[in-house]
């Protein structure tokens, strides 16, 4: 799923005292949002840039172009315009809104609380905004203001599925599948491919150890979107939990292909390497992961059963130990043979 599309961009602009340049300026804007808005990328920011060389403090033409950059994933050159544009002018609210969500999305969650905070009053009537106040919320770890923030936000709009698929999210992360699943399939209702409600039900089938009802749901969320690493993650963990190893092989090798450092998708070649016999190298991987990324889950219980493999008795109780205090895979399970 593409995050440009809820992002704030500016159709119109007037320039109160028009120069030349200010007018062919207008004009390349004008046509660059025609070109955005029919997706032709390369034509837009062409014309973008025709805008912002032509007037350097055009605003709105960073603004716009921001988005834009997001659409390409080139989330550097967002940011740098979407900072330019609130150098130009401080009161432009769209692109403090654009800077807060993107600042989220890329871990800078404390200064996209401060934006978030500083546009309240101008947004306080928005769906949307309080949809994403409360998703930086709980990328902060605060579930209790990421609640109060998204129930607003389904106050406003209570067919924002974005919004009710956040709250089944929060309430996954305290443990509480039931009324989790109620929202996400409130989501789907409305909006029955929603590939991020698809893929946390399948994620909560899985540990509900329905495993083929969790890998229909990723693959329902994958048709969703394609390219998308964290589907493609999920779905080759379940199928190496089914023993299916062709096709969580076949699930990785896309998933490589878009990141072939991601943790899960790390995690996931070390699942791969445990299953095909090569316990040592799973054990590299893992051990990697483990001081980078802990927080990756099933990484203790696959340790513990690598350990196992390598007659490491003493180690595998450790790590599956570990992995029970973490709800870590199946590791409580296997503890008890410790």
């Amino acid at each position: 799923m593409k995050k440009t599309v809820l992002y704030c961009l500016i159709l119109m602009t007037i320039f109160a005292c028009k120069s030349k340049e200010k007018s062919e300026s207008a004009e390349f804007f004008k046509r660059a949002n025609y070109h955005f808005k029919k997706n032709e990328l390369d034509k837009a920011l062409s014309f973008f840039n025709e805008a912002i060389e032509k007037t350097p403090d055009f605003s709105d033409a960073y603004n716009n172009r921001g988005v834009l950059y997001l659409r390409l994933d080139q989330l550097k050159e967002a940011q740098a315009d979407f900072e330019k544009a609130l150098q130009i002018d401080p009161d432009f609210t769209q692109a403090r809104f654009n800077l807060a969500k993107l600042y989220s999305e890329i871990g800078k969650t404390e200064e996209s609380n401060a934006l978030f905070s500083e546009i309240a009053k101008d947004y306080k009537d928005s769906s949307d905004y309080h949809n994403f106040y409360g998703q930086n919320f709980v990328r902060m770890n605060k579930t209790t203001e990421a609640l109060e923030s998204l129930n607003k936000s389904i106050q406003l709009n209570p067919k924002n599925v974005e919004a009710l698929t956040n709250i089944g999210y929060v309430y996954f992360l305290q443990n509480d599948l039931k009324i989790s699943k109620e929202y996400l399939n409130k989501a789907l209702a409305i909006k029955p491919g929603f590939g991020f409600a698809l893929n946390n039900l399948a994620v909560i089938s899985e540990k509900e150890n329905d495993l083929k009802k969790a890998i229909d749901l990723g693959k329902k969320a994958l048709l969703s979107d394609p390219t998308s690493i964290i589907y493609l993650n999920n779905l080759t963990l379940f199928s190496f939990i089914d023993n299916d190893l062709k096709a969580g092989n076949e699930y990785l090798q896309q998933a490589l292909k878009i990141d072939d450092k991601n943790p899960y998708t790390r995690r996931n070649e070390a699942i791969s390497s445990f299953l095909s016999g090569d316990y040592q190298k799973s054990k590299i991987i893992l051990t990697e992961i483990e001081d980078k990324n802990p927080e990756v889950d099933y990484v203790y219980f696959y340790l513990g059963l690598v350990s196992q493999k390598l007659n490491e008795k003493d180690q595998a109780c450790k790590f599956f130990s570990t992995g029970q205090k973490l709800k870590d895979g199946k590791s409580a399970d296997y503890l008890k043979g410790c």
